[in-house]
């Protein structure tokens, strides 16, 4: 051998993810679980103000599919945090990603589609 030492094996159930990636994951789990809790009571809110106005039901109907966005990123978020395989670990990140943007696209567009029934 030339002196060098072997790389340490990775012990198989230790998480792949680490560093900056391991820092935005955390976040982006925390933040798409405490935005479906956000989705699910203004879903509330927006029944009763449907009582009042019309266009309740196309905001409901956005509210109960961003929540269910929002749950898609948690789970992503969640299994890419727990995954032993990076390549696994990549994909959950990306969908978690991107399923969190979405959500965020489209809950401040319930947000001005609110404001414009109440206005």
């Amino acid at each position: 051998m030339n002196g060098e030492a072997a790389p340490p094996e990775q012990d198989p159930r230790e998480p792949v993810l680490r560093g900056p990636t391991r820092a935005v994951v955390d976040q982006v789990f925390l933040g798409a679980a405490a935005m479906v809790g956000v989705s699910v009571t203004l879903l509330g809110l927006v029944g009763i103000i449907s009582s009042l106005r019309s266009a309740g039901s196309l905001i409901d109907e956005m509210l109960a599919a961003v929540a269910m966005v929002f749950l898609l990123a948690t789970l992503s978020a969640y299994l890419a945090l727990r995954t032993t395989s990076p390549g696994r670990a990549r994909l959950y990140v990306r969908v978690a990603d991107w399923a969190f943007i979405l959500g965020m696209i489209v809950i401040v567009l319930v947000g001005v589609l609110v404001a414009a029934v109440l206005i």
